[in-house]
């Protein structure tokens, strides 16, 4: 007898282009029904794999995130590879990555073999898990002003 199972495409691209994942940013939920990853939680390898992992395993999960992008701009190329980019491209990263790790396991989050910290020895990822966690406050607060609120369906800019 035959089994029945189900697949996860995951399509890494390339993000830096008029049209790339690192210059636009939207919730994953498109208006059409299919998800778009992008690099919201840091490059598109990582992202990919977490949020396919979590959508696998809590889909509801979406609707529960408060998820930050970048501000809208008519020109992609505006946002440029500038310090302004940069600080809000690892501040949207970083609490985004607070938000999906709420609603995943810990084992879970440690299986994203693509993910450059765990290079890293066991003692200094959990030394900035920690400092992450205490200062989530802070980071959320900077992500609210400075960043765009991610609602699912949104327009992709």
């Amino acid at each position: 007898m035959g089994t029945s199972k189900e697949v996860v495409l995951v399509n890494c691209r390339l993000g830096i282009n008029a049209q790339g994942d690192y210059m636009y940013t939207a919730h994953p939920l498109r208006p059409d029904g299919t998800l778009r990853f992008g690099g919201l939680l840091g490059f598109t390898g990582p992202s990919n794999y977490l949020f396919s992992l979590l959508h696998n395993k809590n889909p509801a999960a979406f609707e529960k995130m408060q998820l930050y992008g970048l501000h809208a701009t008519p020109n992609a190329f505006e946002h440029k590879l500038s310090e302004e980019w940069l600080f809000a491209f690892l501040t949207s990263a970083l609490v985004n990555t607070l938000q999906v790790s709420d609603h995943m396991a810990l084992s879970d989050l440690r299986s994203n073999t693509l993910d450059f910290n765990q290079w890293f020895p066991g003692t200094l990822q959990i030394k900035a898990a920690l400092k992450m966690g205490m200062n989530r406050g802070a980071l959320e607060a900077i992500a609210a002003k400075q960043l765009r609120p991610l609602h699912p369906g949104d327009d992709l800019v």
